[in-house]
């Protein structure tokens, strides 16, 4: 949990309040700001809000309104690399606004995520056709046609 009990200013980029409830204003998100502080403060990245205790990135993949652009996922990875993690790679995978584009950033970080599952036993398979996001189930077939065959 964040210690300071306040957003980082990464959190309002991403339309957080400074402190408070989760007020969440999905149609302030600035990605161009976003990118650049993550490249001028990459430790944001790391910082959680102060509500739910949510990564950055996590909050990032969450907006629907507003969904984050390839460029701005890989700078939320270049920034703390341990974000690019079977958990992480499935739950952007499960949202249905979720672009291949983000899901190829993932994957160009490290390929093995397509051969791993999460601690429920889901594949990043199982998560993409779970919430019926179809282009993100294409590319992972096409890239691990196995996958068609493993067992939750």
């Amino acid at each position: 949990m964040n210690q300071t009990n306040k957003n980082t200013i990464l959190h309002r980029h991403l339309g957080l309040p400074e402190e408070g409830n989760y007020c969440f204003d999905r149609t302030t998100t600035k990605w161009d700001e976003v990118k650049d502080r993550l490249m001028t403060h990459p430790r944001e990245a790391v910082i959680r809000d102060v509500h739910k205790g949510d990564l950055p990135l996590k909050i990032a993949l969450e907006n629907w309104t507003s969904p984050i652009p390839a460029d701005v996922v890989y700078a939320f990875i270049q920034a703390y690399p341990d974000s690019c993690n079977i958990w992480m790679f499935n739950y952007a995978c499960s949202l249905y606004h979720t672009s291949v584009a983000c899901v190829e950033v993932f994957l160009n970080f490290d390929p093995k995520l397509l051969l791993k599952i999460d601690r429920f036993g889901s594949s990043p398979l199982h998560a993409a056709a779970g919430f019926a996001n179809t282009d993100v189930a294409k590319l992972l077939i096409d890239r691990y046609p196995q996958s068609l065959n493993l067992r939750d």
